[in-house]
């Protein structure tokens, strides 16, 4: 059988993958043998392979991080996030939501999610036009929203909290075959100056989402960024 192998000389490099023929494993007791017809390789593979794992961190933690991290960090950085800012996560629940909740709290912003639960700060299906952000940031507005939903309903209401100077980044758009047409108040964002930023990771090389997640790679081994997006 064909197999993909990841071999490594020593525990300090970075492995090789390699596709090897194989023989076909015998399972043991409590284990069983599962036939794959065809599985793709993601960026976030290749990415796993490129860069080391934390030594805290087990494969089956590191191997679900590269994709929420790596495009949690493009979205940060593409807006600038710095310390003091406030900065509005939608869908802070989901796996890109929350490591950029986590990569926000590390810059020392201040941060607030938006979600479709309670237990965050604006719950977007009580409060779809995030009324209560008014309340929350005194009337100021945010700095920064990352967005990792994109639907236009939800994204104009987000838009119209900017602070002057707001900076707005979004990683997807409508997959129900709704409409992605968005209309917004042009005049009150030229007047307040904000950003609108697209961020699409696939756009980027291998090797510089490698280098973004040895960027992080500290963090989680200090525990300021865990896996619990997992």
């Amino acid at each position: 059988m064909k197999a993909l192998r990841l071999t490594r000389d020593s525990a300090n490099e970075a492995p090789n993958a390699k596709l090897e023929d194989i023989s076909i494993p015998e399972p043991g007791p409590g284990e069983v043998l599962v036939q794959v017809h065809a599985s793709a390789i993601q960026p976030s593979d290749v990415l796993n392979v490129k860069a080391e794992k934390p030594a805290n961190l087990s494969f089956a933690q590191a191997a679900c991080l590269g994709v929420p991290f790596s495009t949690a960090i493009l979205c940060l950085d593409k807006t600038q996030a710095t310390s003091g800012n406030v900065v509005l996560v939608i869908s802070a629940s989901g796996a890109v939501g929350s490591a950029a909740l986590q990569l926000a709290k590390i810059r020392e912003c201040r941060t607030l999610g938006a979600s479709r639960r309670d237990t965050d700060e604006v719950n977007t299906a009580k409060d779809p036009e995030l009324s209560a952000l008014a309340t929350l940031t005194d009337g100021k507005g945010v700095d920064v929203t990352v967005d990792t939903v994109g639907d236009p309903k939800l994204m104009r209401a987000a838009i119209n909290h900017l602070g002057t100077k707001g900076r707005y980044v979004w990683i997807a758009s409508p997959c129900d075959g709704s409409s992605s047409e968005l209309s917004f108040d042009i005049k009150n964002a030229y007047r307040k100056e904000h950003s609108l930023i697209g961020v699409n990771s696939l756009a980027y090389s291998v090797g510089e989402m490698a280098e973004k997640m040895r960027s992080i790679k500290p963090h989680f081994e200090s525990g300021a960024a865990t896996s619990e997006i997992c």
